[in-house]
């Protein structure tokens, strides 16, 4: 029974290494996700002025179709 167990095991970490190096299969668009956190001292005005600057300095060289969009995030303390 160990036995068994231990190759289950292996055939599927092995499986999930495959998959890790196979090419996405992707039939929409392809997102990256940053996510920021606004410095000691910082504001979110100053936040959004410092996208604003990334998003024309990303349009300035030529990449027009992308789409940069700020989205804020909550963290509750308990």
């Amino acid at each position: 029974m160990r036995k068994l167990l231990l190759t289950v095991v292996l055939l599927t970490s092995s499986a999930s290494l495959f998959a890790q190096n196979a090419p996405l299969a992707c039939d929409g668009r392809r997102a990256t996700v940053r996510i920021s956190e606004i410095t000691a001292g910082g504001t979110a005005k100053g936040f959004m002025e410092a996208v604003a600057a990334h998003k024309a300095w990303v349009f300035s060289h030529g990449l027009t179709k992308d789409e940069i969009t700020t989205v804020p995030v909550i963290v509750l303390s308990p």
